[in-house]
């Protein structure tokens, strides 16, 4: 695997309004106020320093598509708003600024209600009896998950009829075999990681928003067993 290990840009946090590609911004400031990008240790790892100096890292960031397509948005009035780049066919959030509490709390709101539609969607397409619908969600550092996992009536039965000393069993996403239905992590990720310094905890606040919304609006969707459970889990 090829290694990175070097500087990519620094913006600072007061520029001409408009919209601005890499190229501008390839120099080291000396300046307090900036966000500045450094490849990671490993190829497709991106590590940003915000001006709080609380770094976080985004994974799966292709050196050539990055280059090529980073942008980098000031307001009108003048200040640094987000930084974008086309990865992977998507675009992809890398930074984010907020002015205060109330618009970080706007935006990760606005965004919990999208991702978790994103994962009712693909709730939806199960045709089978369903006797668990599970959302999980885990924070560590810069790692932060939140999914939701399908046990079908077919696989609970199999569980107990296999583990019937353990009344349970049925009551663990892990059991079964349904792959993590998930939305946007990554973008996720950098919403939360730029307010990270806010006296609010925004990661709960946002895993609260997304699993009332999917039990809001999934469950009714679903062909469900008459001892059919919703069950929201931290795990580790």
């Amino acid at each position: 695997m090829k290694m990175y290990d070097e500087f990519l840009c620094a913006l600072p946090m007061v520029y001409k309004e408009g919209a601005y590609g890499i190229e501008l911004f390839k120099q080291d400031l000396d300046i307090e106020e900036m966000v500045s990008f450094e490849y990671g240790e490993y190829g497709e790892t991106l590590i940003c320093y915000p001006p709080d100096n609380k770094k976080f890292t985004l994974w799966g960031i292709s050196k050539e598509e990055l280059e090529e397509s980073f942008t980098v948005f000031y307001d009108r009035t003048n200040r640094l708003k987000r930084i974008t780049a086309h990865v992977k066919d998507k675009e992809a959030l890398l930074y984010i600024r907020y002015d205060d509490i109330e618009e970080a709390k706007q935006e990760i709101h606005d965004f919990a209600i999208k991702n978790a539609d994103m994962i009712i969607d693909q709730i939806c397409q199960c045709t089978d009896l369903v006797a668990r619908l599970f959302v999980e969600y885990f924070s560590d550092g810069d790692c932060r998950d939140y999914h939701a996992v399908i046990g079908t009536a077919a696989e609970k039965e199999e569980l107990e009829r296999r583990y019937p000393q353990n009344s349970d069993i049925a009551d663990y996403a892990g059991e079964f075999s349904s792959e993590n239905l998930e939305g946007d992590n990554d973008t996720f990720v950098v919403m939360l990681s730029c307010a990270y310094d806010m006296d609010v905890n925004f990661f709960l606040y946002a895993v609260d928003i997304m699993s009332k919304r999917i039990q809001e609006k999934a469950i009714a969707q679903l062909n469900k067993t008459p001892d059919f459970k919703f069950l929201c889990q931290e795990y580790d």
